[in-house]
């Protein structure tokens, strides 16, 4: 064989290698970490709007009645 296509089969492996080990041992374990949290993210926001006795932002007060 000759010596150049050896030598881009053997970069092409190691470069494979390390895409595949690193989606099956890195990536899992980032996507379970950000899964983490943009949920206690979403609960935070939740729990931030549930928050009794504050007026909603696009809520105005009832005006008093006027006596005349």
């Amino acid at each position: 064989m000759r010596e150049d296509y050896i030598r881009s089969t053997v970069a092409l492996v190691k470069h494979n290698r390390t895409l595949v080990l690193m989606l099956t041992s890195r990536l899992p374990w980032g996507f379970l970490a950000l899964g983490v949290f943009l949920l206690s993210l979403s609960l935070l926001v939740e729990a931030r709007g549930r928050r009794p006795g504050e007026a909603a932002p696009g809520r105005a007060r009832e005006p008093d009645p006027v006596t005349a």
